[in-house]
């Protein structure tokens, strides 16, 4: 069977599998569709330029912290100040992008294994009020949110 990617009908979180989840990690749905591929890969920070070349080659953790970044001064968090815990997942991501096709979280809860792509909607998950972090310590809340 081939996997698809499923957006969340209630928070638009997207997941990547056989099959959607029981239940939305994020917000706890139930209600699932299958998104289109290429909207769900420009939520993967596919590159247009890069994603339609004939010679599209992967990021490199520099790229893919830069891009991290820059999604978080847009969505009004901060990246983990502890560089090498950002390396460390920036590895894992571009392994499981290697592995998969996908930049999967790498440390997603139990229940979804490596079907959340990161990154998650991770403002619309309990940890995010709990903990002040998304799943894997990637992205934190500011100090002044």
């Amino acid at each position: 069977m081939d996997k698809k990617f499923y957006r969340c009908v209630k928070c638009n979180a997207v997941f990547n599998g056989i099959a959607a989840p029981a239940r939305c990690p994020d917000c706890d749905e139930e209600s699932f569709f299958a998104a289109n591929p290429a909207e769900a890969k420009m939520l993967l920070f596919s590159n247009e330029n890069n994603a339609q070349s004939s010679t599209a080659r992967p990021f490199s953790e520099i790229e893919l912290a830069a891009l991290w970044d820059s999604f978080a001064r847009k969505n009004e968090c901060v990246i983990n100040p502890h560089k090498s815990r950002v390396s460390i997942l920036a590895r894992a991501v571009l392994d499981n992008e290697r592995r998969t096709g996908f930049k999967s979280c790498p440390s997603p809860p139990q229940d979804i294994g490596k079907k959340l792509l990161c990154p998650c909607d991770f403002k619309k998950q309990k940890c995010w009020e709990a903990q002040k972090s998304c799943w894997c310590g990637l992205f934190m809340k500011r100090e002044d949110a």
